[in-house]
This record gives C-alpha cells, sequence and structure tokens, in this order.
C-alpha cells in the first residue's frame, strides 16, 4: 500500500502504530520499560567487569610465566652443555602460568 494512503478506519499504518506503541508504554508499561532497560545496563555492565577482569588475570599470568622463564634462561645463560639443558628444562617446567 502506498504511504499516505488510508486505510479502512481513516488512519494511516503508521500512525496506527504509534498510538499502539504509546498505549504499551502507558502507565506501568513504561515502568517496566525503564527498569528492563535498567536491568539490561546492568547486566551489559557486569559481563563488561567480569570480561576486564578475565583479560587482567590472564595478562598476569603470561608476565609471571615469562618472567619466570627469562630467570632460569639468565641462570644458565652461555652454558650449552646437556646439564645446563636438563636444568633449564627442569626450571621451566617449575614455572606455573598462575601468579599466585
Amino acid at each position: 500500500m502506498p504511504e499516505g494512503t488510508p486505510t479502512c478506519g481513516g488512519e494511516e499504518p503508521a500512525d496506527r502504530l504509534v498510538r499502539e506503541d504509546d498505549a504499551e508504554l502507558s502507565g506501568g508499561g513504561r515502568a517496566r520499560a525503564l527498569l528492563s532497560s535498567r536491568r539490561s545496563f546492568a547486566w551489559a555492565l557486569l559481563l563488561t567487569l567480569l570480561l576486564i577482569g578475565v583479560s587482567l588475570f590472564w595478562l598476569a599470568s603470561e608476565a609471571h610465566y615469562r618472567g619466570c622463564v627469562e630467570a632460569v634462561s639468565v641462570k644458565s645463560q652461555g652454558d650449552n652443555s646437556s646439564l645446563a639443558r636438563l636444568d633449564r628444562r627442569s626450571g621451566v617446567k617449575g614455572c606455573g602460568r598462575s601468579p599466585f
């Protein structure tokens, strides 16, 4: 139906939809919509903070592991004997990714 063509009731379809939306949001509907949007915002904020926390923990774990591997490498730097390689391997195995 072309825009601006009246329907059976003499209303344009867009006008009728706007009135129906206003009717749904009047009174308690508006309060529910506001509460729903606040709840959605709270969940989005919580999820964002959780992702930031996980990312920071991940970065701390990687930094801890790299520091441990670097410390083991510096301890046996320049020594390429089989005993030094074994010591490096066992030292790196002792390194964990947990920063605790």
